[in-house]
């Protein structure tokens, strides 16, 4: 009788758990599943201190998920990644498989695939080396300018790497540097370019790349510049009564010089009547230097006056 009546005993809600339960177990069991392809990153863990690895391992792998759809939604939100134990693996080309059974899934998933299933591992003796970092450089500076230096600040960086990749190398180059249309010095802190190594550390990570810009100098000969005498009130000839002035300076500022701009004189202030040889000076403008003038020195017949 005691046991009919723990069994009586709240009847109604008993049924009622049980019927949940069944339907809960039919929806479970008759839920359709799917599939989802997930990235999954994977990590290389424990690489022994003395050694690196300079084969080109994926940061993520590819695995086909299969399961109920309700689990399959939780997978966004979870942490999934597969390591790689390389404690043990020596120096050389190591071959490790990647098996579905060993990305960690939810229960009640099961991993139908995953790309790549293999990796090819290489490691290599660490090696250090101190390399010669060049300067590169992108763009023309502006028309009328050129470049008057590089340097780089430091001038070498110590690497850390794989033997195989570091062994004969002397040099590395900067990231570019713009100097495009430049027209004064460039300066600019850039990183390297390491493309292609597999490397543990530099040092340091950026240099300083200093550019100096200067404006292109030009040559010009301005021909028939007349000599004039200095006083005006001064009577008195000029032989050879012009003369030829060879100047420099930035190109576009001897581009754009007019011959009337440069002025040629002799100064003949206290000379007495007669005839006299003087220098002769020429005045240009500002950032234009004389080079030469022919001939430097002229005959003045001083008038009496």
């Amino acid at each position: 009788m005691r046991i009919k009546a723990l069994f009586l005993e709240n009847l109604s809600a008993k049924i009622f758990s049980l019927v949940f339960a069944l339907v809960l177990w039919v929806v479970v069991i008759g839920e359709k599943h799917g599939q989802v392809q997930l990235n999954v990153p994977l990590e290389l863990v424990n690489i022994p201190e003395k050694a690196v690895v300079v084969s080109d391992i994926p940061s993520t792998i590819s695995v086909l998920v299969q399961g109920p759809r309700t689990l399959l939604r939780t997978l966004g939100g979870r942490d999934i990644r597969r390591t790689v134990d390389l404690r043990g693996v020596g120096v050389g080309w190591t071959t490790i498989r990647i098996l579905p059974d060993s990305i960690p899934v939810p229960r009640g998933l099961e991993v139908l695939r995953v790309t790549p299933s293999t990796l090819e591992v290489k490691l290599d003796p660490l090696k250090e080396v101190n390399v010669a970092v060049a300067a590169q450089l992108s763009g023309d500076v502006a028309r009328g300018y050129k470049i008057d230096g590089v340097s780089v600040d430091p001038g070498k960086v110590i690497l850390r790497g794989g033997e195989s990749e570091l062994v004969g190398l002397t040099a590395v180059r900067t990231r570019p540097v713009n100097v495009a249309n430049a027209t004064s010095d460039v300066e600019e802190r850039v990183g390297l370019e390491l493309e292609g190594l597999h490397l543990v550390s530099v040092s340091p990570a950026k240099v300083t790349v200093k550019v100096k810009v200067v404006p292109l100098q030009m040559e010009r000969t301005v021909e028939n510049v007349r000599v004039r005498v200095s006083p005006q009130e001064i009577k008195a000839e000029v032989q050879p009564q012009s003369v030829k002035v060879m100047v420099k300076g930035p190109l576009d500022v001897v581009e754009a010089l007019k011959e009337s701009e440069v002025q040629a004189m002799v100064n003949a202030q206290g000379l007495s009547a007669g005839k006299h040889t003087l220098g002769v000076s020429v005045s240009t403008p500002q950032g234009i230097k004389v080079t030469k003038v022919d001939p430097p020195r002229v005959e003045v017949v001083v008038a009496e006056q």
